[in-house]
């Protein structure tokens, strides 16, 4: 949804990393999030209207909200069902019961890695123990940790909304790693740790590999921002702030205060631990990156 709604942007001609560019990037972060915390969740519960939200008419009437040179508050949901025909998951949505519940904090417990072998086959995962030794529960003898996924962000606090915990449904998690292809054939795939930044990192270097031609050693490496919500995501109107590396001059900085961003800034390289393989539409050489913000590497054999 996020590249969806920057479809309608040059982005090229900003420039990378440009006030307005970033400001961009935000306001289309936070207009897919206010969908997403509504409508997306187990497809066995609720009914997804994927087409709508996919859909170029959509991404149009959502583009609307979006100024380009004011940053707006965290929005409202859509409404993407006059642009769907049809939906995925179950016919109506399952009532809500029982309190809300406070936020928890969580430690990080996640990987991310990507793997293409000589024939071409690709797999990219993230796999997450939702932080520390997740549930502490190993599955018989297997080995295998359960995981602590009823965390907050990926389940609702609020009762009325459809990631409400509820027993039988599988929580949403923010884990998406990404595999590209165009006309059949690959060209990158990604992913990263980082709980609610997973997505916002993916959308940053995709945008960099897309948009600005850059390698992926480059994409991964190039500062980067994301957004937290006081207190979340799931509510209307949450208070957005914007931690971004300080590795982004101060005039950009000063630029996107002046656009209403609250900006804080983090250190140089912080927040997500990105790996990916790119092939080159050209050559069809294969390149790695992996990111100096973490522990990744590349790894390349024969």
């Amino acid at each position: 949804m996020g590249l969806e709604l920057l479809e309608g942007y040059d982005l090229k001609s900003l420039g990378h990393n440009s006030p307005q560019a970033l400001h961009l990037i935000a306001e289309a972060i936070k207009v897919s999030k206010a969908d997403i915390y509504e409508f997306i969740a187990d497809p066995k519960f609720t009914s997804i209207p994927v087409e709508g939200l996919l859909s170029d008419e959509y991404a149009a009437t959502r583009r609307r909200l979006i100024g380009m040179n004011s940053a707006i508050p965290y929005p409202e949901p859509g409404d993407p069902l006059p642009f769907t025909s049809t939906s995925f998951g179950a016919p109506e949505n399952v009532p809500h019961t029982g309190p809300a519940f406070p936020e928890e904090t969580v430690d990080e417990g996640t990987d991310s890695f990507s793997v293409i072998d000589s024939w071409g086959n690709v797999i990219a995962m993230t796999p997450t123990h939702g932080g520390g030794f997740g549930t502490g529960v190993i599955v018989g003898t297997t080995g295998f940790l359960s995981n602590n996924g009823l965390r907050l962000g990926s389940t609702a606090p609020y009762p009325d909304n459809v990631n409400y915990v509820r027993g039988g449904q599988i929580p949403i998690l923010n884990n998406s790693p990404s595999i590209v292809l165009k006309d059949g054939e690959f060209v990158f795939s990604l992913g990263t740790p980082g709980g609610e930044t997973i997505g916002q990192a993916q959308l940053q270097v995709m945008v960099n590999l897309l948009d600005f031609g850059m390698d992926i050693q480059e994409a991964i490496e190039a500062p980067r921002f994301n957004l937290s919500a006081d207190p979340n995501f799931y509510r209307p109107g949450s208070a957005v702030r914007m931690n971004l590396e300080n590795r982004v001059d101060e005039e950009t900085v000063a630029a996107l205060r002046a656009m209403g961003h609250d900006v804080r800034l983090t250190a140089g390289y912080a927040g997500g631990n990105m790996q990916g393989i790119f092939r080159d539409p050209v050559t069809k050489t294969l390149r790695a990156g992996a990111d100096p913000r973490n522990l990744g590497y590349a790894i390349g054999w024969q």
